[in-house]
Formats: structure tokens, C-alpha cells, sequence
């Protein structure tokens, strides 16, 4: 698992955990999902997502699925845009700046 990998998998978590999910711990580049204490679906480190369709059908979960895709895809869409965005240069800046990185 690459950098941009990890940093998907971590920001997802807390994106998904201020919506109301339980996410993580992350194993092996699979990070659970679980809403009221029900497993809902894995998030891969590409982005994917895998869950069980009877479970969601047959607890009326459809919703809380939609809404961890939509915030899963969001997620790897602005950290590949991030990730592929050329460094900003900035002319007139005195002092100090330090590299933080890129994501």
C-alpha cells in the first residue's frame, strides 16, 4: 500500500466517522464500516466498495450504503486531485516556508 493508499484509507475513516459511521481498524487495505453497530460495507484502498446485498435490503440499509459510497468516492476524488495538482509558486513571499509534502 502506497502513501496516497494510507492517507485515502485514514481520510475516509474521518470523513465517514463525522457522518455517524464507525470505520476502521484498517487491515490489510480494507477499512470496515459499521452504522448502529452493523457492519455495513469495506472500502478498499482503491476506493472500492464491497458489501454483503442481502444484509442491506433486508435491514433497510440501502441509505446509510448510499451515503458511505457517495462520501467513499467524494474522498478519492478530491485526494487524486490534490495528489496530481502541480505546486503552487508564490513570488514576493520573504522568511521560512517549509516543504509540507504533497498528499
Amino acid at each position: 500500500m502506497n502513501d496516497l493508499q494510507k492517507k485515502y484509507l485514514t481520510e475516509v475513516g474521518q470523513r465517514l466517522h463525522l457522518a455517524g459511521f464507525e470505520a476502521g481498524p484498517e487491515y490489510n487495505g480494507l477499512l470496515p464500516i459499521k452504522k448502529d453497530a452493523h457492519q455495513i460495507c469495506t472500502i478498499n484502498m482503491h476506493g472500492g466498495v464491497s458489501y454483503d446485498p442481502d444484509f442491506v435490503r433486508r435491514n433497510g440499509q440501502e441509505d446509510v450504503l448510499d451515503q458511505a459510497r457517495q462520501i467513499a468516492v467524494e474522498t478519492l476524488t478530491y485526494m487524486r486531485q490534490m495528489a496530481a495538482a502541480p505546486l503552487l509558486a508564490a513570488d514576493g513571499l520573504s522568511g521560512d516556508y517549509p516543504y509540507a509534502g504533497r498528499v
